[in-house]
């Protein structure tokens, strides 16, 4: 699973293994370890709850939890559904974006990026190199 944090928003990416211990597990987590310490450790996790209506954020102690009603997680697990996407007020007239995507192959390889675990990319120039003329 991939995070990416940007200004008032947050993005999951899941590959097909993560999409699966989802389902099975109800959670996939990841963390950071930023010494030996595990005090230095953040976590994220992605997670399905039948107690939410929507997806929800949540961060304590260096725990972020995004949790999506169980629903909505199997809908878009099993259809051709590429996001799952909310705005949460935070107050004061604050929103946080929540993005949760399937995680595509590139279409261009990259050398440092393991992929076969990767959703299809749904653009056709993405299926291989182009064919000799």
């Amino acid at each position: 699973m991939k995070l990416r944090i940007r200004g008032n928003s947050i993005r999951l990416r899941l590959n097909r293994k993560d999409l699966s211990t989802l389902l099975a597990e109800w959670a996939v987590r990841e963390s950071v370890h930023f010494s030996h310490s595990p005090a230095d450790r953040f976590t994220y996790a992605l997670q399905l709850s039948p107690a939410v209506s929507e997806p929800c954020a949540s961060y304590t102690q260096g725990d972020l939890a995004i949790t999506l009603p169980i629903v909505l997680a199997v809908h878009w697990a099993s259809s051709d559904t590429i996001s799952i996407e909310h705005t949460q007020a935070t107050g004061d007239a604050m929103e946080l974006r929540i993005l949760v995507e399937k995680d595509f192959r590139c279409l261009q390889p990259r050398a440092t990026e393991e992929e076969t675990d990767n959703f299809p990319n749904p653009n056709p120039a993405s299926c291989g190199p182009p064919e000799a003329i």
